[in-house]
Protein backbone atom coordinates (compact mmCIF):
# COMPACT_ATOMS: atom_id res chain seq x y z
CA UNK A 1 0.00 0.00 0.00
CA UNK A 2 1.26 3.61 -1.06
CA UNK A 3 1.38 6.43 1.52
CA UNK A 4 1.68 9.57 0.23
CA UNK A 5 4.39 12.09 1.52
CA UNK A 6 5.20 15.85 0.63
CA UNK A 7 8.47 17.47 0.17
CA UNK A 8 7.17 21.34 0.20
CA UNK A 9 10.88 22.99 1.33
CA UNK A 10 14.16 23.22 -0.20
CA UNK A 11 15.84 20.40 2.10
CA UNK A 12 12.90 17.46 1.39
CA UNK A 13 12.90 18.53 -2.31
CA UNK A 14 16.46 18.22 -2.20
CA UNK A 15 16.71 15.18 -0.47
CA UNK A 16 13.57 13.35 -2.65
CA UNK A 17 12.84 9.88 -2.07
CA UNK A 18 16.47 9.34 -1.29
CA UNK A 19 15.30 10.47 2.30
CA UNK A 20 14.21 7.41 2.66
CA UNK A 21 15.44 4.12 3.43
CA UNK A 22 15.39 1.91 0.42
CA UNK A 23 12.92 -0.77 1.92
CA UNK A 24 10.53 1.98 2.80
CA UNK A 25 10.55 3.51 -1.02
CA UNK A 26 8.94 1.02 -2.17
CA UNK A 27 5.77 1.94 -0.57
CA UNK A 28 6.55 5.37 -0.86
CA UNK A 29 4.81 8.16 -3.21
CA UNK A 30 6.67 11.59 -2.99
CA UNK A 31 4.84 14.96 -3.94
CA UNK A 32 7.53 17.35 -4.35
CA UNK A 33 6.02 20.92 -4.60
CA UNK A 34 6.67 23.37 -6.27
CA UNK A 35 8.64 21.74 -8.70
CA UNK A 36 8.87 21.32 -12.42
CA UNK A 37 12.55 19.38 -13.02
CA UNK A 38 13.62 16.03 -11.53
CA UNK A 39 16.46 14.07 -11.55
CA UNK A 40 16.99 10.85 -10.80
CA UNK A 41 21.20 10.53 -10.65
CA UNK A 42 21.06 9.33 -7.14
CA UNK A 43 18.07 7.17 -7.20
CA UNK A 44 18.94 3.10 -7.13
CA UNK A 45 15.36 2.01 -8.75
CA UNK A 46 13.21 2.81 -11.27
CA UNK A 47 10.45 5.10 -10.67
CA UNK A 48 7.33 6.58 -12.40
CA UNK A 49 7.18 10.26 -12.71
CA UNK A 50 4.20 12.55 -12.73
CA UNK A 51 4.04 15.94 -13.41
CA UNK A 52 0.71 17.90 -12.63
CA UNK A 53 -1.12 21.54 -12.53
CA UNK A 54 -2.61 23.48 -9.46
CA UNK A 55 -5.77 21.46 -10.38
CA UNK A 56 -4.14 17.85 -10.29
CA UNK A 57 -4.74 17.63 -13.84
CA UNK A 58 -1.56 14.74 -15.14
CA UNK A 59 0.55 17.43 -17.50
CA UNK A 60 2.99 14.35 -18.55
CA UNK A 61 3.84 11.10 -17.18
CA UNK A 62 7.07 9.18 -17.29
CA UNK A 63 6.76 5.74 -16.37
CA UNK A 64 9.75 3.50 -15.43
CA UNK A 65 12.09 5.98 -15.55
CA UNK A 66 15.85 5.02 -15.42
CA UNK A 67 18.62 6.43 -12.80
CA UNK A 68 20.60 9.17 -14.78
CA UNK A 69 17.55 10.76 -16.52
CA UNK A 70 16.61 14.36 -16.20
CA UNK A 71 12.87 15.19 -16.51
CA UNK A 72 10.80 18.69 -16.76
CA UNK A 73 7.82 19.76 -17.86
CA UNK A 74 7.66 23.85 -17.73
CA UNK A 75 3.79 24.07 -17.42
CA UNK A 76 4.09 22.21 -13.60
CA UNK A 77 2.97 22.86 -10.05
CA UNK A 78 4.27 19.80 -8.64
CA UNK A 79 5.75 16.11 -9.49
CA UNK A 80 4.27 12.77 -7.72
CA UNK A 81 7.78 10.48 -7.76
CA UNK A 82 6.50 6.67 -7.02
CA UNK A 83 7.88 3.32 -7.47
CA UNK A 84 7.80 2.13 -10.65
CA UNK A 85 4.57 0.81 -11.59
CA UNK A 86 2.55 2.52 -9.17
CA UNK A 87 2.44 6.54 -10.82
CA UNK A 88 -1.07 6.34 -11.46
CA UNK A 89 -1.79 4.82 -8.45
CA UNK A 90 -0.12 7.65 -6.36
CA UNK A 91 -1.85 9.82 -8.48
CA UNK A 92 -5.46 8.80 -7.52
CA UNK A 93 -3.90 8.23 -3.85
CA UNK A 94 -3.02 12.39 -3.92
CA UNK A 95 -6.58 13.26 -5.75
CA UNK A 96 -8.55 11.52 -2.97
CA UNK A 97 -6.47 12.95 -0.42
CA UNK A 98 -6.77 16.72 -1.71
CA UNK A 99 -10.37 15.98 -1.01
CA UNK A 100 -9.81 15.42 2.58
CA UNK A 101 -6.12 17.12 2.48
CA UNK A 102 -3.03 16.25 2.51
CA UNK A 103 -0.87 15.27 4.83
CA UNK A 104 2.81 17.03 5.59
CA UNK A 105 5.78 14.68 6.44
Amino acid sequence: MLTLHVANTLWTRWRGLNAYPPVERTCIALLLKPCRTIHTYTMQAHIDVVFIDKYGAILRYCPNTPKNRIRTCRQAWAVLEAPAGQGLQAWRLLMRELQGGVRQK
